[in-house]
């Protein structure tokens, strides 16, 4: 958490909405898997939207409150069947 520069009582409120399954309000979450079959191009378009997003020049999300996926409002294609838990 000192990365994210949270002091204590940031910390257990972060906590607290995570226990009550509201990952939507977790700050700085992101995780990345790479495979030996990834590209360097999906890499590099990897590193320009984390960039994007840390500038704040994102687009418009919509997201599952449980899960915390977010998922882009101009989106055409149906992922959720990807990330099925």
């Amino acid at each position: 958490m000192s990365l994210l520069g949270l002091d204590r009582r940031a910390q257990h409120h972060v906590r607290y909405n995570l226990l009550h399954h509201r990952k939507d309000l977790a700050p700085g979450l992101v995780r990345i898997s790479f495979g030996l079959y990834n590209t360097a191009d999906e890499i590099d378009i990897l590193c320009d939207a984390l960039t994007a997003i840390a500038s704040g020049a994102h687009q418009e999300y919509t997201v599952d409150t449980a899960t915390g996926f977010y998922t882009p409002l101009h989106e055409s294609e149906d992922f959720s069947v990807y990330y099925q838990m």
